[in-house]
C-alpha cells in the first residue's frame, strides 16, 4: 500500500503510515517518526555509502598487497582497521540510545 502523503510503501494490512497518514480515514495523525528519524536525510546516507565503499576498497587493497607480498603486515592492518570501524559503530549505536 503506497502512502499518498509521503509515497512510502507500507505492508498491505497497515492502518497507518510512518508519516502519520491514516489509510482508513484518509486523514493525517501524529507521526510515528521520532525527531532523530526526521533528522536523517538522504545526503547523509549517500555520504555514508560512499565512505563505506572507499573503506572497503582500502581494505581489499591491503589484503591484496598482503597476498602479493606474502606479508602479514598489510593483512593485520586491514583487520585492525576493520575492527576499529566496527567498534566505532557499536559504540556510536550504544551512545545514541542513551
Amino acid at each position: 500500500m503506497d502512502c499518498p502523503k509521503c509515497k512510502l510503501v507500507s505492508p498491505p494490512g497497515a492502518e497507518r503510515c510512518d508519516c502519520g497518514y491514516d489509510f482508513k480515514t484518509g486523514t493525517m495523525k501524529e507521526s510515528y517518526l521520532t525527531d532523530r528519524d526526521k533528522q536523517l536525510s538522504k545526503p547523509q546516507i549517500g555520504v555514508a555509502i560512499i565512505a563505506s565503499l572507499l573503506v572497503a576498497r582500502l581494505l581489499f587493497a591491503l589484503i591484496k598487497t598482503a597476498l602479493d607480498e606474502n606479508s602479514a603486515t598489510p593483512a593485520v592492518l586491514a583487520v585492525v582497521l576493520l575492527a576499529g570501524i566496527a567498534g566505532f559503530w557499536i559504540w556510536k549505536g550504544r551512545a545514541s540510545r542513551r
